[in-house]
C-alpha cells in the first residue's frame, strides 16, 4: 500500500518504538523480524512505500540477506530501503550488496522519511 511503512528489527520493543511516531502522523505502519520465515511474504503482502530495517538491534546478516532478497524478488514493488544505525563493518558489507540504499542514523529517520517520502 501507498500508506505503508514496515520495520524490520530482531526487538519487537525496539520496533514498535520507531514505528510508533509514524503510526501517530497517519502512517500504517507493520513490524516483521529480519529472520522469519515469513518476513519476505509480508513484507510482498504489504507492498511498502519505505522498509526500514535496525541494524542496531544484531542480525546484521539476517539484515543483509533480507534486503538482498527484496532487491531480487520480482514479486516485491522496489521500495525505499532505509538502514538504521548500525557499525562500520555491518553497513559496509550492506553497502556492497544494497548500493543505493539510505543509510541513518536514529535521530535522522523522521527527517529522511519526511523528505524522501512526501506527505501532508
Amino acid at each position: 500500500m501507498a500508506n505503508t511503512l514496515m520495520f524490520v528489527c530482531n526487538d519487537a520493543d525496539r520496533c514498535a518504538q520507531y514505528a510508533a511516531p509514524f503510526r501517530q502522523a497517519g502512517w500504517d505502519t507493520q513490524t516483521v523480524a529480519p529472520d522469519s520465515a515469513d518476513t519476505l511474504p509480508t513484507i510482498e503482502a504489504a507492498s511498502p512505500v519505505a522498509t526500514v530495517f535496525d541494524l542496531d538491534a544484531g542480525h546484521g546478516e539476517a539484515v543483509r540477506a533480507l534486503a538482498a532478497a527484496l532487491v531480487a524478488d520480482p514479486n516485491v514493488a522496489r521500495p525505499l530501503l532505509v538502514f538504521v544505525g548500525g557499525d562500520e563493518a555491518s553497513v559496509g558489507a550492506i553497502k556492497l550488496d544494497i548500493p543505493f540504499g539510505v543509510f541513518v542514523q536514529p535521530d535522522e529517520l523522521a527527517w529522511v522519511l519526511k523528505h524522501l517520502i512526501y506527505r501532508d
